[in-house]
């Protein structure tokens, strides 16, 4: 297990919240400014908190060894497993339910995943939803080379110089040049935090349970605004194509 610090976070320390791409969730935007929708997120609930902070920038597999370190102290989008229940704090509220993809640079339709078989995907390291699509291939009898990222980036690249025939990521990322040919789903992700930060993990729960009391919970506010913005981009992609 990762040795993390001792001294719990109090509220005149500053919060060091990871920060790792994957749009529409977390990327930086045409003025060189995070975005997204956990940063939107948690600008509203640092806001209610009064909080100090600073974002730390690191390839998701980074992210969760910083994590479990104590170099950060939350994390925005984790699925919740035993392994990493046994080291990290999640909040009981989920803050949304990720969709994701198996994207490809081939010529193959929705579903046709066989036609991968043999081909080189390119999955990233300790991300879950990497993982399941990696058994699932393999229940279903398709032979495959793995090719093993730091981040969605750096997949994605890959994609597009055509060094790996598929890759997976969140589905509506605008930031991969393939196909969606297969979409699914492991359920909700959440706010995570350490020993360290378990206070504020509480306090965020004690907000989240607030919002789903108002009568429009600001949280789905938010989501709907990201999801408008998708569209958008999508629109304007099909219209200029």
């Amino acid at each position: 297990m990762a040795k993390v610090n001792s001294a719990s976070k109090t509220t005149e320390d500053t919060l060091k919240v990871g920060f790792y791409e994957v749009n529409p969730y977390y990327f930086i935007n045409d003025r060189g400014q995070i975005d997204g929708y956990y940063k939107e997120v948690w600008d509203l609930i640092s806001d209610e908190l009064d909080v100090k902070y600073e974002y730390v920038m690191a390839d998701f597999a980074d992210c969760i060894d910083k994590l479990e370190s104590g170099e950060i102290d939350l994390l925005f989008g984790l699925h919740r497993t035993d392994e990493r229940l046994r080291k990290l704090e999640y909040t009981d509220n989920y803050i949304t339910v990720e969709m994701y993809g198996l994207y490809t640079n081939k010529n193959i339709n929705y579903g046709e995943l066989k036609k991968l078989d043999g081909g080189k995907i390119a999955f990233v390291k300790d991300d879950i939803n990497s993982r399941w699509m990696k058994d699932f291939l393999k229940e279903k009898s398709i032979s495959i080379n793995q090719v093993i990222t730091n981040s969605y980036d750096t997949s994605a690249d890959l994609l597009e110089s055509g060094k790996v025939d598929a890759m997976c990521s969140v589905a509506g990322d605008s930031d991969v040049k393939g196909k969606n040919i297969y979409e699914y789903s492991l359920g909700p992700v959440y706010i995570c935090g350490n020993k360290n930060s378990m206070e504020y993990i509480n306090k965020i729960d004690r907000l989240l349970d607030q919002y789903k009391e108002k009568k429009r919970n600001p949280i789905d506010d938010i989501q709907k605004n990201i999801i408008r913005r998708i569209m958008v981009k999508i629109n304007t992609k099909i219209d200029i194509g």
